[in-house]
């Protein structure tokens, strides 16, 4: 809606569509800021909220072909690149400066240790020409800024914006058809690979059904498939403002009914698409059947439910949503890293503290990256380049709502200034990873709880090799680290051969606390253990006394207070 249509002429702006946008990127934050803060706990157990980056994709594909309508004219597919690249490379490329220089401590390590390049260098190269999304490895595609993964799905999508959009209106249905096709098949051809080369890695599953633009064309398209329709009925569809309501509401109740059976949906197909059908229900392709029709109804606007999200103030929030979804989980990382465990706040203060601070951000990035870059790039070489800077860096500096808006986000900063960032001595990994790894759990020790406060999510065993394991941890309760936790190897007669016990945090002060559901990953190497060790004991203790913590789950001895785990051969 933000660019010239390639005949020059600049379509209605459909404000509806602009407000939801922020309610979509308000459903990101809320599913990712749940892991730290646990608030909207009925939301994110009734619907996948994170399926709302599905709704970007069906918005995106119809929001460009309302807008442009042909490239018949010269030099409009470069035009549109060109606004393209205007409207989300210079905030993209801020966020990923904001994050580097955040957590320059913990990425120069990256920077300069073994396996940089890997680790490092080659992502933040495929960052900066937004294409992380398209190698479906995780180092590269939750690099940096994770979000932004889908910003670089996007950028793909872009590029086959102009070949989609060729005679699009005379064979709409093949290209839709098509790209349903398509899908499924990359489904059908992971799920193949998967049970017969040895594809195991879910992750790499998840990167090419979850981040590759290619595995998103059926939900781009369906958008596009939209567009056309709203321009074929927008001067013909006039219900009443009552009955308009009724259908936008059936419309809106449609999508929520979809998004809460995607359960259901995923355990439908895993028996006949394996994991690849599981993660390709999960992204939101089965919810694209409502969510479509949806943004139809919503950009014809003829009810009350439209006519409040035209409302100024939503649509204010809808021009700053891209700055809320880049920037929220920068905020949640500094929050984590920072603030989570020195500042032991009410979890609703703590929610509604940051949430402030994200708008406060966003407006900020709006008002000051976005917009001026965006006039920038689409202005170069029209007059004095260097004139141009100089009159948006000076209408910047005379803002005043700039100004109370830098001097309000300090003022609420300022207690913070002094805090240095918490290394935990754990290695935390967000809540999504987590599930993945805990998926693939031996069978028989998945959720398995040592005392009150920590819940062994999985256990995860090198299958190649066997000789190394993970276990998945969650905190059941604001928990300090200080239990020793104890690894036996044993024989057949159960007898202990060797030891690797270890300490649950690598810090040596006794102070490590994490949260509430916080997940990390132990990794215990066995490499040079005896053949001859059959079962590994699992448990928990304090050094001071001795004590041990209860296990309640899997095969126990030693009174329910060792865990026993067979090694996998």
């Amino acid at each position: 809606m933000d660019a010239q249509a390639s005949i020059g002429v600049k379509p209605e702006k459909l404000n509806a569509l602009t407000s939801l946008r922020f309610f979509a990127a308000g459903l990101v934050v809320l599913h990712h800021s749940f892991e730290h803060f646990h608030f909207g706990t009925g939301i994110n157990a009734l619907f996948p909220t994170y399926q709302a980056v599905s709704f970007f994709f069906v918005l995106s594909g119809f929001i460009l072909t309302y807008v442009y309508r042909d490239f018949d004219s010269p030099g409009s597919v470069r035009r549109f690149f060109i606004a393209r690249i205007a409207r989300v490379w210079p905030l993209h490329c801020v966020t990923l400066l904001l994050i580097l220089v955040g957590f320059s401590v913990w990425f120069s390590h990256m920077a300069t240790g073994p396996g940089s390049l890997q680790s490092f260098w080659l992502p933040l190269v495929s960052n900066l020409f937004m294409v992380q999304s398209w190698i479906p490895a995780l180092e590269f595609y939750y690099s940096f800024n994770a979000v932004s993964w889908s910003i670089s799905t996007e950028f793909g999508l872009y590029l086959l914006f102009p070949l989609l959009l060729a005679g699009f209106r005379r064979n709409w249905l093949f290209k839709w058809v098509g790209a349903f096709v398509f899908t499924i098949a990359i489904v059908l051809l992971l799920h193949y690979l998967s049970t017969t080369t040895g594809i195991k890695n879910p992750m790499t599953i998840f990167g090419v059904i979850c981040t590759n633009p290619l595995a998103r064309t059926f939900e781009f398209t369906s958008g596009m498939v939209m567009a056309m329709f709203y321009d074929r009925i927008k001067h013909t569809y006039a219900p009443g403002r009552n009955a308009a309501t009724l259908i936008e509401l059936t419309a809106l109740t449609a999508v929520l009914a979809g998004m809460s059976m995607n359960l259901f949906l995923q355990s439908a197909v895993v028996p006949y698409l394996g994991l690849p059908g599981k993660f390709w229900v999960d992204v939101g392709n089965t919810s694209v059947v409502f969510v479509a029709p949806f943004i139809l109804v919503m950009a014809l606007a003829r009810g009350w439910i439209s006519r409040v999200l035209s409302w100024p103030v939503f649509v204010f929030l809808g021009e700053i949503s891209f700055s809320i979804y880049l920037l929220h989980q920068i905020l949640l990382r500094a929050y984590s890293g920072y603030f989570e465990v020195q500042v032991m706040t009410p979890v609703w203060f703590s929610w509604g503290y940051y949430i402030v601070v994200v708008l406060l951000g966003s407006y900020l990035l709006w008002e000051v990256i976005e917009k001026p870059c965006r006039r920038l790039i689409l202005n170069w070489g029209k007059g004095n380049g260097f004139s141009r800077i100089k009159s948006e860096v000076s209408a910047i500096l005379t803002n005043r709502r700039v100004g109370i808006s830098i001097l309000v986000l300090l003022v609420l900063l300022t207690p913070f200034t002094r805090l240095k960032p918490v290394d935990p001595g754990i290695a935390i990994v967000n809540q999504t990873h987590a599930r993945s790894l805990s998926a693939n759990s031996i069978d028989g020790f998945k959720d398995i709880r040592f005392g009150t406060g920590f819940l062994l999510k999985g256990i995860l065993v090198d299958g190649s090799e066997n000789r190394s394991m993970k276990l998945v941890w969650e905190s059941l309760e604001t928990v300090r680290l200080k239990y020793r936790v104890a690894v036996h190897f044993l024989d057949q007669q159960g007898e202990i051969v060797s030891q690797a016990d270890y300490y649950q945090s690598n810090r040596d002060d006794n102070r490590s606390k994490v949260r509430k559901h916080t997940f990390w990953i132990d990794d215990i190497d066995f490499s040079n253990v005896s053949e001859n060790v059959r079962f590994i004991g699992l448990a928990l203790f304090t050094e001071s006394n001795m004590k041990l913590l209860p296990v309640s789950g899997g095969s126990r001895d030693w009174n329910n207070t060792r865990l026993i785990i067979p090694r996998v051969n």
